[in-house]
């Protein structure tokens, strides 16, 4: 668009350009943002579900059981199982099994005071489809009894877990210690 300017120099006679969006274009402006928004966090959603194993992921979940276990935390150590996992102490004579949360919270209870505890040599195995996990281990440490003397722990290559990825992150399903 030319414009010239009149004796005064004004330009009254040029149409002038308004900057303001019509409403109908603003709302599909803002509806389209919504959507790339909402495809985003689609996208993100998936890629979690879906995000290449990491063995830290899987390792870290068990090294926190034995945090937890040390710690005397069951509330933390509850959201680390599936609702109805199962804990067995393979070493008692009979062998104790906890199933489910209410059981597995009052073991974690009942835990005797650990000085140490830590899982090492674990060893990862994963289904074809990276949704089941199995760990083996070691575990060493050393506890108080009731009567206040300390007892050392070592259990080479005798735990198992069994984990499962659910929502993005490992749930331990079972959890069998003193195996051998």
């Amino acid at each position: 668009m030319v414009a010239s300017l009149g004796e005064r120099g004004s330009m009254s006679n040029v149409k002038r350009k308004s900057f303001a969006k019509p409403k109908a274009q603003t709302v599909i402006s803002v509806i389209s943002l919504l959507f790339a928004l909402f495809s985003l966090a689609i996208s993100y959603l998936v890629y979690v579900q879906n995000r290449p194993v990491s063995s830290v992921d899987i390792l870290d979940t068990i090294r926190a059981e034995a945090k937890y276990s040390k710690n005397h935390d069951p509330e933390a150590a509850l959201d680390l199982f599936e609702p109805d996992a199962v804990v067995r102490d393979a070493g008692a004579r009979p062998p104790q099994i906890w199933s489910g949360t209410t059981a597995i919270k009052e073991r974690y209870e009942e835990l005797p005071t650990f000085l140490e505890l830590d899982h090492i040599d674990l060893t990862l195995s994963l289904d074809a489809g990276k949704k089941f996990a199995r760990v083996r281990g070691s575990t060493i440490g050393e506890y108080l009894d009731p009567s206040g003397k300390r007892i050392v722990i070592s259990s080479v290559n005798g735990e198992e877990w069994a984990l499962r990825k659910e929502k993005g992150s490992w749930k331990i399903v079972s959890f069998s210690y003193d195996v051998f």
